[in-house]
């Protein structure tokens, strides 16, 4: 079908654009739990969540190094965990949603922190993501931070979330809005922060959006 891990057709863009982010929507969506704001127990789950998020991923990444590449099987402390980053990555996600949950309140007080280093992420990915650290991959912490976020909004704010999902006017008009600025992009020449923003976050939205409102509106047939 044409589709591989790359962004150079547009088949291949079109699964991108949603997968990632749905996986940090949902694994925010899950996070949240309303009798955990304020409670300083939680951070308590960062010994957990390192055991089978991050051990995992540094067994099968010296495994992979050890059989496929004949490299050193400590390279991700130089290189980062590869293939495996994206579990590496909710691992910092979780780092920093259990501190954020622990210090805050209100659930307002929690809503307007998580946007705050949300928009931090994307200020850094526009300005200091070439130097980042490979082992440490904040680029990829700052790329799917505020969908994180987005998971844990939807579990906040549940009935103003179940109204979003049901509205067709929106899903038709973020399918033509998707499909159309996924044409636009192989097709128009555009400066490059604007095609980045169209590409990597507008698409995104879009995407995740139609593909998440589709299910939730048919859950019953998944269910059965």
């Amino acid at each position: 079908m044409g589709i591989n891990n790359t962004y150079e057709r547009q088949s291949s863009l079109m699964l991108y654009s949603f997968k990632m982010p749905l996986f940090f929507f949902v694994s925010g969506y899950l996070a949240f739990k309303e009798n955990a704001i304020g409670k300083i127990r939680e951070v308590k789950k960062i010994g957990n969540k390192f055991l089978y998020l991050v051990l995992p991923a540094v067994v099968f990444y010296c495994f992979s190094a050890f059989t496929e590449h004949s490299g050193s099987i400590f390279n991700f402390f130089l290189r980062g965990f590869g293939k495996y980053w994206f579990t590496f990555t909710l691992f910092e996600i979780f780092i920093l949603f259990y501190f954020i949950n622990a210090i805050s309140r209100t659930r307002n007080i929690l809503a307007v922190t998580l946007v705050i280093f949300s928009i931090i992420g994307l200020g850094y990915l526009s300005i200091f993501s070439r130097f980042d650290i490979a082992f440490f991959d904040f680029n990829h912490l700052a790329k799917y931070f505020h969908f994180f976020t987005l998971g844990v909004f939807a579990k906040m704010f549940s009935s103003q979330y179940d109204k979003l999902m049901k509205n067709e006017c929106l899903k038709f008009f973020s399918i033509i809005c998707f499909f159309g600025l996924l044409v636009s992009l192989y097709q128009i020449n555009m400066p490059s922060i604007i095609f980045h923003f169209l590409r990597d976050i507008v698409l995104r939205y879009l995407g995740l959006y139609v593909v998440i409102s589709f299910f939730y509106c048919n859950q019953e047939i998944f269910n059965s």
